[in-house]
């Protein structure tokens, strides 16, 4: 669903994120999703993710079981 206000948080006015779609399979159900992907190469190179922000996605990833290769890609991202 389109939020106005997560846009402007995410930066999609100023060129650097683009709102996209997706469809997320779960156990029991299939959930439709918002998410952002950086389109700026330029900014994208520099930008790493906030302490907060990795720790969000790596405890969600613990929770959800995530594969061990992929937990090990998150947790060596700088920040």
């Amino acid at each position: 669903k389109y939020n106005e206000k997560e846009d402007k948080k995410e930066g999609v006015y100023k060129g650097i994120y683009e709102r996209e779609y997706c469809k997320i399979k779960g156990k029991n159900r299939t959930y439709n999703c918002v998410t952002y992907r950086m389109i700026n190469d330029k900014i994208s190179r520099k930008m790493v993710p906030s302490f907060r922000y990795k720790t969000i996605i790596i405890t969600a990833a613990l929770y959800h079981n995530f594969p061990k290769k992929y937990l090990s890609r998150l947790k060596n991202i700088q920040y």
